[in-house]
């Protein structure tokens, strides 16, 4: 499906749930109920392929197979594939390297001729028509040269993890590479850890020398685990008291600076004149208020 289709059909799902009306609060529950639906909808399609056979010719093997790898729906479209195949005849070419080439051309219609190469023993190999490079399937000149050459089940190279059934219940991700695994979130990586140990449960149930085996490398990789895991919450300790002592060193060099006393500013306006003349006897002493208000100049009368 190319960018154009993809972005057709998310938003035809979507137009069920929202509309151009739907204010925010409300776009996040109509959003929750749509991705409940997406998972409702895979369920019950994971239960169908799983526990409902279709009917098929018994005498077809590679039918037989893919109905036995494929889910419902992809089965369906490989079904058509198979069916279409009839109507061309396969020659085999000229040797290249490890491959060997074969002109697939149509009988009926217009004889248009694609080239296919494909290695002998393994089946690897490639159709020029792009059509497995498009959709995941085996395309149609595949099949009919798998047919010329006797094969009973599609070979390997042409089955894709996420057609085959159970695909949902884990996640296909030993196909990335070992750094995007390693430097990712804190979630991703118990998300891949819970998924991996399931898959490995599911294998050493079936037989008692499986579980023994798998519960003794379990025990001595938890013990390793946990000794490194204590390694490094001690490290995270150390550096932490290190970091606090240097906080509590700088604290103390900062009680230690001498405060002085605070800068007086002058006040605004022209300072009043007090040199203390008239208040000191010849004495030394300071004058009481009665001889201050004795001393002052008396009023005189100007007529007088």
């Amino acid at each position: 499906m190319n960018t154009t289709g993809r972005s057709e059909g998310v938003n035809a799902f979507f137009n069920e749930f929202v509309s151009p009306k739907t204010n925010l609060t409300e776009f996040v529950v109509r959003y929750e109920q749509a991705l409940k639906k997406i998972v409702e909808r895979k369920s019950l399609e994971d239960y169908v392929s799983e526990h409902k056979d279709r009917i098929i010719d018994e005498n077809n093997l590679i039918l037989k197979h893919g109905a036995k790898v494929y889910t419902r729906n992809i089965f369906e479209k490989f079904r058509e594939e198979l069916v279409d195949s009839i109507r061309f005849k396969c020659e085999e070419g000229e040797r290249s390297g490890d491959f060997n080439t074969y002109v697939v051309t149509a009988k009926v219609g217009y004889p248009k001729q694609f080239n296919l190469k494909m290695k002998p023993g393994t089946y690897e190999g490639y159709c020029e028509c792009k059509y497995f490079e498009f959709i995941g399937l085996p395309c149609k000149h595949v099949l009919r040269t798998l047919n010329k050459l006797g094969v009973d089940e599609i070979p390997p190279d042409f089955i894709l993890k996420k057609w085959m059934k159970g695909s949902n219940s884990f996640r296909v991700m030993d196909e990335l590479p070992v750094s995007d695994i390693y430097e990712c979130s804190e979630a991703f990586r118990l998300s891949h850890l819970c998924r991996r140990s399931t898959q490995m449960s599911c294998v050493a149930s079936k037989s008692d020398e499986l579980y023994k085996m798998a519960i003794k490398g379990i025990e001595g990789l938890f013990t390793r685990i946990m000794d490194e895991h204590n390694k490094m919450v001690k490290c995270d300790k150390t550096s932490q008291e290190i970091s606090t002592l240097q906080e509590d060193i700088g604290a103390e060099k900062l009680c230690q600076i001498f405060v002085q006393d605070p800068r007086i500013l002058k006040i605004k306006g022209r300072p009043k004149k007090d040199n203390g003349k008239g208040k000191i006897s010849s004495t030394g002493r300071l004058k009481s208020s009665i001889e201050l208000s004795s001393s002052q100049r008396q009023r005189k009368c100007t007529i007088c």
